[in-house]
């Protein structure tokens, strides 16, 4: 629909999906458009978000250009305003009226996400005149998921893991730029053990429909003691409490398989150079709609 209020049919060239972002095309050009920017403005300088925040309307939002986000793993601007449901896929532009970057998500309290410009300027260049074929659109998606997550997992992989102390035990902590930890602990008198926990996620996901995402890596590490409870109310405990464990997503039946486990037993030789045997599950179920896609729980 044009500014006039005139209607005409678009055409779908290509889609990223890891970026969220599609290139559409027209038959004729409107005689007008957005230029893309030839470098990405200084910290601190005015830029201005355009979108339609609720549907209520065609609205300019002013901000700050804050440089990239820290701990981005997929590059995002870090941008000062308020980008709000709606506004997703409008451009933000600079000074000049021209598009630095993309409008892809906000953390609230004015702080906002924009795809960059390199991201974008990319993504045009690749696409050239090519149509999407959508009759092997699930596939193409398919295959820049892959590609994804082998580089998320291939990037942890090879990474020095980073470690810290917890309770008696040293574990891994934040083990690639994107990862952030916290933990906290659970001392209450009133109780029957003590309970500390650390947690770290990437904090980053790719949107494959409303709620099922994909591309977080997540893992927490529970200490837990007891003075009071024996053997048998302890392991109860412990049950109890990885059997609230679950894959960070919110996939459906229609999304995902269920998921196939298998227990055992890893041997470990610990600094003391005793034997230490850990009881492991590992749990995986693979995507419906992208196969070779999957979400894993590691349980130790």
């Amino acid at each position: 629909v044009s500014h006039d209020g005139e209607k005409g049919p678009l055409s779908l060239n290509n889609i990223d999906v890891v970026n969220d972002l599609a290139l559409l095309g027209l038959d004729e050009a409107p005689g007008y458009f957005i230029e893309l920017a030839e470098s990405l403005p200084a910290h601190g300088e005015a830029i201005y978000s355009i979108g339609n925040p609720h549907d209520i309307g065609w609205t300019v939002v002013p901000g700050t250009y804050n440089g990239m986000a820290a701990h981005s793993f997929y590059e995002r601007i870090h941008f000062s305003g308020s980008v709000n449901p709606g506004m997703s896929g409008g451009p933000v532009l600079n000074n000049l009226g021209q598009a630095i970057g993309i409008n892809v998500a906000t953390a609230g309290n004015q702080v906002s996400f924009l795809v960059p410009l390199n991201r974008v300027a990319s993504f045009v260049e690749r696409s050239g005149d090519n149509t999407f074929d959508e009759t092997n659109g699930r596939n193409i998606i398919s295959q820049q998921l892959t590609a994804n997550q082998n580089k998320v997992i291939g990037g942890l992989i090879d990474a020095t893991w980073e470690t810290a102390s917890f309770g008696e035990a040293v574990v891994p902590s934040e083990i690639a730029p994107q990862v952030r930890c916290w933990g906290y602990s659970d001392n209450d008198p009133d109780i029957l053990y003590s309970h500390a926990v650390t947690t770290c996620n990437s904090e980053e996901q790719i949107h494959l429909s409303g709620s099922f995402t994909t591309g977080n890596v997540a893992y927490q590490f529970n200490w837990l003691e007891s003075e009071t409870l024996n053997t048998a109310q302890f392991y109860n405990m412990y049950s109890e409490k990885i059997a609230k464990a679950y894959a960070d997503n919110e996939a459906g039946k229609e999304d995902v398989t269920e998921f196939v486990c298998h227990e055992g037993f890893i041997k470990e030789m610990s600094s003391s150079a005793k034997k230490v045997i850990t009881k492991s599950t590992f749990c995986v179920r693979e995507y419906k709609k992208y196969r070779k896609l999957f979400d894993v729980l590691f349980f130790g």
